[in-house]
């Protein structure tokens, strides 16, 4: 993982905390990231990911809380058939995290959405503008 450093380690930083749902590099991008806070110490956040050289996607959800290990899961790599297709599996992945979000109490969800070809700069842009950096501080 090769991010950009944007001077003063808060991208660094929320790419550290965010790792492995969220991942910039070279191969492989984000395209929707979602997240639920549910306490201070509690959170769920789910990515879907691009990998731009063999033209497929992956789910992975993460669970923080307060024991020593969170709980991490991904979807083996899929090949885009149709872009319809994967607009409709990235609208059911958002309404399934949010009947998860909301049966473990979040009261609201984060969506960031990047778009197909987004530059390094753009993600960071978008993640440093998102209420994320001060959730995960």
């Amino acid at each position: 993982m090769d991010p950009v450093f944007d001077g003063t380690g808060r991208y660094r930083a929320l790419l550290t905390a965010l790792y492995p749902v969220v991942e910039v590099s070279t191969l492989i991008r984000p395209r929707l990231l979602l997240a639920a806070l549910l306490t201070a110490t509690e959170h769920i956040i789910m990515g879907v990911l691009y990998h731009t050289k063999n033209d497929a996607f992956q789910a992975r959800l993460r669970f923080s809380s307060s024991i020593p290990l969170p709980f991490f899961r991904s979807t083996p790599w899929q090949p885009v058939a149709e872009r319809r297709v994967l607009e409709e599996w990235q609208q059911k992945v958002s309404t399934e995290f949010a009947v998860l979000a909301s049966h473990l109490g979040a009261e609201s969800t984060i969506r960031l959405q990047f778009v197909p070809g987004a530059s390094e700069m753009d993600i960071r842009d978008i993640l440093l503008a998102s209420p994320l950096p001060a959730a995960f501080s």
